[in-house]
């Protein structure tokens, strides 16, 4: 049997302009999580992390798309308490519903 693999997805600093952008981001994760070769748990780092809200469906689509095919389950952090409630609303809109930490730890521990 094969050990669940958790993996950090650092999106620190990632600027997302465009449906473009999230284009290229998609393709790429698609690549890296196809590569592990099973369903992980995720922890994604948004510290830093900008999107014009243009490119929020087009955002949003692909992470429902990762949920769906790569991830056993998901967290989320920022130590940026007014980009945590930002994101937190945005999830909640996008019918995600999922609470956004602040800090790692606390998102590892709700994994």
């Amino acid at each position: 049997m094969n050990e669940v693999t958790k993996t950090e997805l650092i999106f620190e600093g990632l600027g997302i302009e465009t449906a473009e952008d999230v284009r290229r981001l998609a393709d790429y994760l698609d690549r890296k999580l196809a590569s592990i070769g099973q369903r992980v748990n995720v922890i994604v780092n948004y510290d830093n992390f900008q999107m014009n809200p243009s490119a929020s469906d087009a955002f949003f689509a692909m992470v429902r798309h990762n949920q769906e095919r790569f991830f056993l389950s998901s967290t989320r952090y920022s130590t940026n308490a007014f980009f945590r409630h930002q994101l937190g609303e945005q999830l909640a809109q996008a019918s995600f519903g999922q609470r956004v930490y602040r800090s790692y730890d606390e998102a590892k521990e709700h994994l």
